[in-house]
């Protein structure tokens, strides 16, 4: 009689991973299989990962449901899961969870990328807001809307909407920003991206527009726009969330709100006069900016080096002074302060604004020092 030991024989021990599994085992199998492999979708590819696009897909056939499109998609692979392992009755777990795992890449196929816009949705266009509202030398120089503008651009008016993505403390937001704009009931975004600067600048027509927005380690976040023409900037709150971003995708986003920053408008409008020359008009802005907000160290700043510039030294010297008292530490008021001492002529007042203690840090000295402005207008200033 034949060992029933002997691997060759009727009666020899199964491997685990063949052994028979009932029918709701293998249910259960394939559904974990589509489960996991789903989570970890949502997990690498929060932005337009095939759940998140299967989700879309969904959210447009069966309408508003008040379920996020993520779940409604993450429980829609697991029933197909299970209704794979129902036809294909398969006989082992392996099988079983293989058939599952191989759910999300068949639905994926369904779920074409949203990247695309709209064919007819009405023009958007989004770009890194870079450095417009922090002095820089090297900014680019946008136009200012000239009075004598031509009647037919007046008949299609734009809003141009700046937004500022902060944190509970008030710093700008840091790492990889996902951004979607749409249009209210939409069915698909007219813009979707994902960049690493914490402020956006919107040039949209006038209208509502929903925003959403999300980075690592904060909330998704969502906030409905009013846009009328002309210029708005708004600041938009993140909380901060320990939770992956792709488990918030299961989740409604935390409503924002978005809180316009009336005296950053008059702030920018007179910063793109600086940057066209007309420092008469850039300070006429920057006064209309201290009647919002007198405390502002950097208007300040702004409207003594326009008045340096206007060549009215005594009301600058005066301007750039007050910066100083709200912000000892603001250096580049220090600096407009030692040109306009210079160009006064006053050198002794110069030379001790330049040598004050902790004045300026190392990489603000290589800053001054390689300032074109700053050589001519203090050439006569003998500085280490």
């Amino acid at each position: 009689m034949a060992d029933n030991n002997d691997s060759g024989g009727v009666g020899a021990p199964l491997l685990p991973d063949s052994v028979p599994i009932g029918r709701y085992e293998a249910y259960a199998a394939s559904g974990i299989g589509a489960l996991l492999l789903a989570i970890g979708d949502l997990l690498n590819q929060t932005h337009n990962g095939a759940v998140v696009r299967l989700g879309g897909v969904l959210e447009r056939l069966v309408g508003e449901t008040g379920v996020e499109a993520a779940l409604m998609a993450l429980v829609f692979v697991i029933v197909v899961g299970i209704l794979v392992a129902w036809i294909h009755e398969p006989r082992t777990r392996v099988d079983a969870f293989a058939r599952g795992f191989s759910v999300l890449a068949l639905l994926s196929v369904a779920s074409p990328s949203d990247s695309v816009a709209t064919p007819g949705a009405p023009e958007v266009a989004l770009s890194p807001f870079d450095g417009w509202l922090i002095p820089t030398a090297h900014a680019a120089t946008p136009s200012v809307p000239s009075a004598d503008a031509d009647d037919e651009e007046d008949e299609h008016p734009r809003s141009e909407a700046i937004l500022r993505l902060r944190d509970e403390s008030g710093g700008a937001i840091a790492g990889k920003i996902q951004v979607q704009v749409a249009v209210p009931d939409a069915a698909r975004p007219l813009l979707d991206l994902a960049q690493s600067e914490a402020d956006l600048r919107l040039d949209l027509s006038p209208g509502s527009y929903v925003i959403h927005a999300s980075a690592p380690g904060h909330r998704r976040i969502v906030t409905r726009l009013e846009l009328v023409p002309g210029l708005q900037i708004y600041d938009l709150t993140v909380p901060t969330s320990g939770l992956p971003l792709g488990v918030q995708l299961l989740m409604p986003p935390a409503q924002a709100e978005a809180v316009r920053q009336v005296n950053e408008e008059v702030k920018l409008v007179g910063k793109r006069y600086r940057w066209n020359k007309d420092f008469d008009a850039a300070r006429r802005m920057y006064v209309q900016a201290l009647a919002i907000d007198g405390d502002d160290p950097d208007t300040w700043n702004y409207k003594g080096y326009a008045e340096f510039r206007s060549g009215d030294y005594a009301a600058a010297a005066a301007s750039l002074e007050r910066a100083l008292a709200l912000d000892d530490g603001a250096w580049l008021a220090r600096l407009n302060l030692i040109k306009t001492h210079c160009a006064r002529g006053d050198l002794a007042s110069a030379r001790r604004e330049y040598q004050a203690p902790a004045a300026f840090e190392g990489w603000q000295l290589e800053r001054i020092r390689g300032d074109r402005e700053f050589r001519r207008v203090c050439s006569g200033l003998a500085v280490r």
